[in-house]
């Protein structure tokens, strides 16, 4: 591969009995999401990847789930981010945990703009921290070595990493495919992998499980193409192509089947519009003059000679195809002659959002083709379990571990692997579970301190909570609440102002609040004993506990209570 990078180590004892590298999961092993994985050479630790997962829709007001590491990193001197690619199971996390554990971010150039991108939109300081590699790069770090071997997926410079330490060599792959005739990029080089087998005597292989239920090969992102031409032929006004904003070459398989067509492109979305952007400034493609048009140039065209490429096929709320949907976008109606392609699949969850927005459509009389439809105007950027074939045959790993998925997921990769390697463990390989790797073995270690919880990001503030505020926001939200304050008077056990009772989100009226004030004002006179010493977070744990059993015994539910008392 191409050039190395040499950091200067620190002096570090290292105990015989400890292994070469201890690589800890922790995320992507039993969901879809928040990929980070932790690996460890004498006490020095490498984050491989730091991704977010989509929140869960009871998980009210959260943008994105993160790992929460502050009971684990303590333990280890991080010494850098390692990252694969730039989509958001992968990087999501990055800002928040660069913001709280500061190290060097090595990534490249495609995925250090988007995290470039998010720091700001954030306004995070440290962007020094970003060091950017190109793949094929290797860079040594603390006595382990990172080679950045690029990979084809649905995004620009993605890599694979071949880790070295200790003299033991493990593949980790990412997220990848084989695709046999990729744009800009070569195809995935299994001759290199053949010779790394031979050469390296790899321990171990960790590989990607999203896809590995299809069989076969994974088909390459040009096939995409001739469908979609076929869709653009047969419609007669403008066509709406909804896809995943980060999945970079699909904008370039429309643009060939709307060259085809002669129609002209408009993108629609912030995040669409900065794929394309970005993939001007780094000199990827540059569409040909007068293919990419703005919305206002679209009024001098045909309703036949337009495609609009526009974000929001998981209806997300406020993307450019829900906004036209609901009518709420500024220039843009939809119009019975439309037609509305969903060149994307569903992430599991948005079943309901992506049906409704769908059923939404259809009731407006428009066209609607969905991947259902016509599954080849969608091809996964992930490999399918022919491609993890290949690549666990030309590595010749000893053991073969699989990684990002669900259960079900991981279980099924277990077969991939054959007779060429032996499967890790007969236990699927979850969060938190230490693999341990030496020259002549491989084997499992439990700490119970690996247990990795997770944080939330405010969709709003974009500040981080924890399980308990959230935990708090949902009880509001599910079970309603009331909010108490007032003065109390410690001496003669009455209130100087107060209580003061509101209710949030509950269907109760005047009467119910009037009585639960008369029955506080009589169980705060018995509060404490005559030598209790009264204090304002004594008394407001007392209401608040209170109160829950008032609305227990009259509401049959129990509300959260926040109450915020003073003491005089």
């Amino acid at each position: 591969m191409n050039k190395t990078t040499q950091a200067q180590p620190k002096p570090n004892s290292h105990s015989p009995s400890q292994p070469a590298l201890k690589i800890i999961p922790l995320g992507g092993c039993g969901a879809f999401g928040m990929n980070i994985t932790a690996y460890i050479h004498k006490r020095n630790l490498f984050l491989v990847d730091a991704g977010a997962i989509f929140p869960e829709p009871k998980e009210l007001g959260v943008s994105r789930v993160i790992p929460d590491l502050d009971k684990w990193i303590k333990d280890y001197n991080l010494c850098a981010y390692i990252i694969t690619h730039g989509h958001d199971d992968h990087i999501g996390a990055m800002p928040y945990l660069l913001r709280k554990y500061p190290a060097p971010v090595y990534a490249t150039p495609w995925t250090q703009a988007l995290i470039k991108g998010r720091m700001e939109e954030l306004n995070l300081p440290k962007r020094d921290l970003l060091k950017t590699v190109q793949p094929g790069d290797c860079i040594t770090l603390k006595e382990v070595s990172f080679e950045y071997f690029p990979v084809n997926h649905s995004i620009p410079h993605a890599c694979a990493l071949l880790i070295r330490a200790g003299g033991c060599t493990v593949f980790h792959s990412g997220d990848f495919k084989i695709d046999p005739d990729p744009y800009y990029e070569k195809t995935l080089d299994l001759g290199y992998l053949r010779t790394v087998g031979k050469r390296e005597n790899v321990q171990l292989m960790l590989t990607d499980s999203t896809n590995v239920h299809s069989q076969g090969p994974s088909p390459s992102e040009r096939s995409v193409v001739e469908p979609l031409v076929q869709i653009l032929k047969k419609a007669e006004g403008r066509v709406f192509i909804t896809t995943f904003a980060s999945n970079f070459w699909r904008l370039e398989s429309i643009s060939l089947a709307c060259k085809k067509t002669r129609r002209k492109i408009v993108l629609l979305g912030r995040s669409i519009q900065n794929c394309y952007s970005l993939a001007v400034d780094l000199g990827i493609f540059n569409w040909p003059d007068g293919m990419l048009i703005s919305e206002r140039q679209a009024a001098n065209y045909r309703a036949d000679q337009l495609v609009y490429i526009a974000t929001g096929c998981q209806a997300e709320p406020r993307s450019a195809l829900w906004r036209i949907c609901a009518g709420e976008h500024r220039t843009i109606t939809i119009k019975p002659s439309d037609t509305v392609v969903f060149s994307s699949r569903v992430i599991p969850g948005n079943e309901k959002s992506i049906f409704s927005l769908q059923s939404m459509l259809e009731y407006k009389d428009v066209a609607v083709v969905t991947a259902k439809d016509d599954p080849k105007i969608h091809v996964s950027g992930h490999a399918y379990k022919g491609d993890l074939q290949r690549v666990v045959q030309a590595v010749r790993p000893h053991y073969y571990v699989p990684i990002h998925g669900s259960f079900s997921h991981l279980k099924a990769n277990r077969d991939v692997a054959g007779k060429v390697s032996k499967v890790f463990s007969d236990q699927i390989i979850k969060n938190g579970d230490t693999i341990c790797v030496d020259k002549n073995r491989v084997y499992t270690e439990f700490d119970p301190k690996n247990v990795i919880d997770t944080h939330y990001v405010d969709s709003e503030s974009a500040l981080v909570m924890t399980k308990d505020v959230l935990q708090e926001r949902l009880d509001v939200g599910e079970l309603g609440g009331f909010f108490i304050s007032g003065l109390f008077v410690k001496k003669t056990k009455k209130w100087a102002k107060g209580p003061r009772v509101q209710p949030i989100g509950l269907p109760v009226g005047e009467a119910f609040c009037q009585s639960l004030v008369k029955a506080l004002k009589e169980f705060s006179a018995e509060l404490g004993g005559e030598n209790q010493d009264l204090t304002s977070q004594l008394v407001s744990k007392e209401i608040e506990n209170f109160t829950r059993r008032y609305c227990m015994r009259g509401l049959k539910k129990r509300p959260a209570v926040i109450s915020q008392v003073w003491i005089t």
